[in-house]
């Protein structure tokens, strides 16, 4: 799967275990 850099960079800033909320049209990706 290629994910987007925009993705990728929110994804290294999410800590393991953390609750998140990403509100977009691509947040299945997370």
């Amino acid at each position: 799967m290629n994910i987007s850099a925009r993705i990728n960079t929110i994804l290294n800033l999410i800590i393991k275990g953390s609750v998140v909320a990403d509100i977009g049209s691509d947040h299945g990706y997370l």
